[in-house]
């Protein structure tokens, strides 16, 4: 029972930065915008975390600085996605190459000594904590778990039920009659981009705050693109991508785990690393498709 708990909640921790990517990668797509480079969005983002934690010892100035660095890779992209109009999916690559190049580079230069290692300390909630299973998993999670709940519940009712949701899926879907009926689609895709960076930023921010409590190049592995799947496991919903996330999670925190599991015990290390994205692609390819916003990646020029 102590292993199912300890599994199920390291899941909970494990899912938190793809949650936050794909949250706001959800809002960039539903507004016509493809945002690629969310991979170095997230890598800025937890070097920045990382740089700031190690010489302030400040939580929050950490995030702080990761959310800046949200802003300056939303000016970048934005810059090339939407002013200049360039090629979404090769420019977020060659982003995504210039996020890492940079970050490792700054890393050797500033961030290369370890120095301490801290995480942000978990929140107890009195009984609740003490529930079985439920307790531990849901009532014994750091400050950055909640946050990304709230923006499930946030996100959730904003894109189906306030005037901006309505407004970025008409900008989605077909932005020229939206421009003809007074929406300034141009203005509402920085937005979006907006969002989507600062919560990729955050994303992986929580990497680090999180889960390591130190920044290595690369770190992030992968979850921006893990993110992008999510989206479309979770079919542009909040809860669906919630649900999608934390199934990742789980898949994630087997390898941690893998020689007390009865079922994984006997397998190869390195397999149980690969699993979460192998996990990820058989979902995709069995589960019914979720369907793009029509305009989503196109040009569009008044």
């Amino acid at each position: 029972m102590d292993l199912l708990v300890s599994l199920l909640a390291s899941s909970v921790i494990l899912c938190i930065p793809v949650l936050f990517a794909a949250l706001g990668e959800m809002v960039n797509e539903r507004a016509g915008v493809l945002n690629i480079g969310l991979e170095g969005v997230m890598l800025s983002g937890a070097f920045a975390a990382a740089l700031v934690f190690q010489n302030s010892q400040s939580f929050l100035l950490a995030l702080i600085a990761a959310l800046a660095a949200g802003v300056i890779c939303w000016l970048i992209l934005g810059a090339l996605y939407l002013w200049r109009q360039t090629e979404q999916i090769v420019t977020g690559l060659l982003f995504n190459l210039l996020a890492f190049g940079l970050t490792a580079t700054l890393f050797s230069r500033y961030v290369n000594e370890v120095g301490e290692v801290r995480t942000l300390p978990k929140l107890t909630f009195g009984p609740l904590t003490e529930i079985p299973i439920l307790g531990p998993v849901l009532f014994n999670q750091n400050i950055l778990v909640y946050a990304g709940l709230v923006m499930v519940v946030v996100i959730g009712y904003v894109v189906r039920r306030t005037w901006f949701g309505l407004r970025i899926k008409a900008v989605g879907e077909d932005p020229t009659v939206a421009y003809e009926n007074g929406i300034h689609v141009m203005r509402l895709r920085w937005v979006a981009l907006a969002f989507g960076s600062l919560l990729a930023a955050v994303g992986g921010a929580t990497v680090v705050l999180s889960q390591s409590g130190v920044f290595l190049p690369g770190m992030t592995s992968g979850a921006g693109f893990i993110a992008l799947a999510m989206v479309v496991l979770g079919r542009f919903s909040a809860l669906g991508i919630l649900i999608a996330s934390y199934g990742f999670g789980l898949a994630s925190s087997i390898q941690f785990y893998n020689t007390a599991l009865p079922f994984a015990s006997g397998g190869a290390r390195y397999f149980w690393v690969a699993f979460p994205f192998i996990a990820t692609l058989i979902a995709l390819s069995v589960s019914k498709g979720a369907r793009y916003p029509a305009a989503i990646g196109k040009e569009f020029r008044v």
